[in-house]
């Protein structure tokens, strides 16, 4: 059998040893040993020292920075600081590192890119500094373990679905109104309870394009006169529709009353009988939506409540009721009155905080 060396167990000196025997003693310190239960404490040693020796060689970095741009982080350490001369936290640096529980920045971060925590499950706290600018999409989407972020006032830009999919995610703290925020950045994180800053008091409507993704849906706008004070108009809101394609969710249907009746009219259907049948068969859609009232009033109740708007800026009123009555000639066409039916008629007023 083959002779192979061997530290001894208690000396811990280089022996050689026949394999082959069940015992043996140490030449150097006369003290016997088990051979077989040696050669598996010798290989246990041998493993630990060679993955020791590749954590500390010049091979091995925990964190991999080109040009003050993390690019991967390559640790295990469920608490991560960021080394100072980081800048940017490149693109997919910590995507799917399920073991990280709380990630520092230091104040020189700027920008963190596109998914670059993204699928980070356990990851449980964030520290974003103020000098932070920018937020890429996917950046921190199915972080599921995320229960609340402070965005930074300054910040500049926050990209789509920053924050999609953070289930547990029930505080945030809003930057400045004049942040560009993309829409999308909270989809699906429904229990989110905003933090608004006070320059967002007159910014309702785009508060409300903010929360509506969080609850589930799209909020979207239809027959505006063209202004952009979207905050003085006095909207219907219409209830959801079906599953929308493109955003994954149902959408919110908000028309102004005079783009909403003006449908209706010959003149703004370019004198086409066809155009106008369309116009009258879409709103009979939007009434379908709004069947049971309750629901409706429930659906735009939390969606005020996060876009923190006055509950007291809703109210319900009763708008005709039309339908399409073809004739031989086209001034023969006509959209008749049927009735009514009610709908919710919100108010879009400057700082609608008070009272709610």
């Amino acid at each position: 059998m083959p002779v192979i060396p061997l530290e001894c167990p208690s000396c811990e000196a280089e022996i050689r040893i026949d394999s082959a025997e069940s015992a043996a003693i140490c030449s150097c310190c006369g003290k016997p040993f088990v051979v077989k239960d040696a050669i598996v404490e010798n290989y246990i040693k041998l493993l630990s020292n060679t993955k020791a020796n590749s954590v500390n060689s010049p091979a091995y970095e925990e964190f991999r920075v080109e040009d003050n741009v993390l690019r991967k982080y390559n640790g295990a350490s469920p608490s991560v600081v960021i080394p100072d001369n980081v800048t940017v936290i490149g693109s997919k640096a910590f995507e799917d590192c399920r073991g990280i529980m709380e990630v520092r920045l230091s104040d020189n971060v700027k920008e963190i890119e596109a998914n670059a925590f993204s699928g980070c499950d356990n990851l449980g706290k964030i520290d974003l500094p103020d000098s932070l600018k920018k937020i890429g999409s996917y950046a921190f989407s199915e972080c599921t373990g995320l229960k609340s972020v402070n965005l930074p006032y300054s910040i500049e830009e926050i990209g789509p679905y920053a924050f999609s999919g953070c289930f547990m995610l029930s505080a945030v703290r809003m930057p400045s109104s004049k942040s560009k925020i993309h829409e999308t950045v909270f989809m699906g994180t429904k229990d989110v309870c905003f933090d608004w800053p006070d320059d967002w008091a007159d910014k309702q409507w785009d508060k409300l394009k903010i929360a509506a993704p969080a609850q589930g849906g799209m909020a979207d706008l239809f027959g505006s006169d063209g202004t952009d004070d979207i905050n003085r108009e006095t909207l219907l809101f219409l209830g959801t529709s079906d599953l929308d394609v493109y955003a994954e969710s149902n959408r919110y249907y908000f028309y102004t009353y005079h783009g909403f009746m003006n449908m209706f009219s010959i003149d703004r259907n370019n004198n086409d009988p066809y155009l106008l049948r369309v116009s009258v068969d879409n709103a009979q859609q939007r009434y379908d939506a709004i069947a049971d009232i309750q629901k409706c009033y429930s659906e735009l109740i939390g969606l005020l409540d996060a876009a923190d708007i006055s509950r007291n800026a809703v109210e319900m009123i009763n708008i005709p009721h039309f339908i399409w009555r073809p004739g031989k000639r086209l001034n023969d066409y006509k959209v008749v009155d049927i009735g009514s039916v009610p709908v919710l008629q919100i108010k879009l007023f400057r700082d609608q905080r008070e009272g709610k």
